[in-house]
C-alpha cells in the first residue's frame, strides 16, 4: 500500500495502525497537499455484512458531524475501489492520550479535570445526534499541539434511530475492559460511552490499565480508589460513571457536567472566605507595626500624639492575641484539595 495513489489523488506515505475489520494510513492529497487519513476495509476479506454496515455507518456520522464539531475530525470523500471502501478524513496533528498513560504514568487531579471537561462536551454533542461512539479509550482520544482533545475513530459508532439490521446492532464491538456490561451484549447506550470514558479516567489515575483491575467479587464494581487519592466528591463523580448497574450511573454527560459544575462552585466558595482571612492576617500585621512606629514617634513630638502609656493597652493585647490565631486559621483553610 505504501507509494500507492488512490482514487488518482490519495499518495500513501505511511501505515498509522490495524483495528477491527479496516486498517488506517497516512496519506497526502496531491491536488490539496495537506495530509489525510485514510481508512480502508476489504470487501473480499470482511466475514459479513457487518463490517460494511458499520463502515457505512461510520462514514454517515463523519459527514453529518465532522464539520459541526472542531473535537470530531471532518469526512472529505469516500470511495470504492479494487473491491475495497476508503473514507478520507482530517488529520489530526497530534498524539493519543495512550502516550500520556503509557509505563504507569499517573495524572494529576488538574488534568483529569481537563480531561473530563474537553472530553463530556463533545459525548453530549454526538448523543444528542443520537450517536453513541463505542469505543473510547486512550488511544482514541488525540491531544492536538494546542492542547484541544480530539475524539477519534468512530468504527464502532452506533446510530440509536437507525433503521441498521439486527446483527448490525447486536455486533459487539469496542475494546476489553472499556466495555461495560450491557456493550459487551451488544446492548450499547449512551450511558456506555460515560463508562468508558470513566474507565480512561481511572487509567489515568492509578497508571493500571483496566483489564489489570481487580473486581469486587459481590457487587462486581471495579476496585481502584485505594490506588489514588482523589479528592472524595471528584472519586465519587467517577465512581458513578462506572457503575455496573446501568440504573446507578449517570445516564448522559450532561449530568456529569452538573456535578462537575457543583464540584468547583463548592471549591471556590470554599476558597473565597481563605481568601479574606488572609487579608485580616495582613491587615493585622500592618496595623501592629503601625503601633510599632507610634511609640518613638510620640516620644520625638508631644504635640504629634499623646505618648502612650507604659502598659500595652487591652486592645494590643487582642491584636498581639489575634494575630498568630487568624494566621493559622488562613493557612488551614488555604489548603488545596
Amino acid at each position: 500500500m505504501i507509494n500507492t495513489i488512490l482514487n488518482e489523488r490519495y499518495h500513501i506515505l505511511q501505515s498509522l495502525g490495524k483495528g477491527g475489520f479496516s486498517e488506517t494510513f497516512l496519506a497526502q492529497d496531491d491536488l490539496s497537499s495537506a495530509l489525510r487519513v485514510v481508512k480502508c476495509l476489504k470487501l473480499s476479506s470482511t466475514p459479513s455484512a457487518t463490517a460494511q454496515e458499520l463502515f457505512e455507518t461510520e462514514v454517515q456520522t463523519l459527514y453529518q458531524l465532522g464539520h459541526l464539531n472542531q473535537q470530531v475530525p471532518a469526512l472529505f470523500d469516500h470511495f470504492v475501489e479494487d473491491q475495497t471502501l476508503y473514507l478520507v478524513q482530517e488529520f489530526i496533528d497530534g498524539h493519543d492520550l495512550a502516550q500520556e498513560t503509557a509505563k504507569g504514568q499517573t495524572w494529576n487531579q488538574k488534568k483529569i479535570i481537563e480531561l473530563l471537561r474537553q472530553v463530556l462536551p463533545v459525548l453530549q454533542f454526538l448523543h444528542s445526534h443520537q450517536v453513541i461512539h463505542g469505543d473510547i479509550k486512550p488511544r482514541n482520544i488525540i491531544r492536538r499541539k494546542d492542547g484541544r482533545l480530539v475524539l477519534i475513530d468512530f468504527g464502532a459508532v452506533k446510530l440509536t434511530s437507525s433503521s441498521s439490521s439486527s446483527s448490525a446492532q447486536s455486533v459487539v464491538v469496542g475494546t476489553a475492559g472499556y466495555m461495560p456490561n450491557e456493550q459487551q451484549a451488544g446492548r450499547s447506550r449512551f450511558s456506555s460511552d460515560i463508562y468508558a470514558l470513566g474507565m480512561v479516567v481511572i487509567q489515568c489515575i492509578t497508571g493500571v490499565h483496566p483489564r489489570d483491575l481487580k473486581e469486587d467479587p459481590k457487587t462486581g464494581e471495579i476496585q481502584w480508589k485505594s490506588q489514588t487519592n482523589l479528592h472524595p466528591q471528584l472519586a465519587k463523580i467517577v465512581e458513578k460513571m462506572v457503575k455496573v448497574r446501568i440504573r446507578e450511573r449517570y445516564p448522559s454527560a450532561a449530568a456529569v457536567l452538573i456535578d462537575l459544575d457543583r464540584l468547583e462552585h463548592a471549591q471556590t466558595n470554599k476558597q473565597f472566605p481563605a481568601q479574606v482571612m488572609y487579608g485580616s492576617v495582613l491587615f493585622l500585621l500592618l496595623l501592629g507595626g503601625l503601633i510599632g512606629v507610634w511609640r518613638p514617634l510620640a516620644s520625638i513630638s508631644n504635640s504629634f500624639a499623646p505618648p502612650l502609656p507604659s502598659r500595652s493597652p487591652i486592645a494590643l493585647q487582642i491584636i498581639g492575641i489575634s494575630i498568630p490565631i487568624t494566621t493559622l486559621m488562613a493557612l488551614v483553610r488555604l489548603r488545596l484539595w
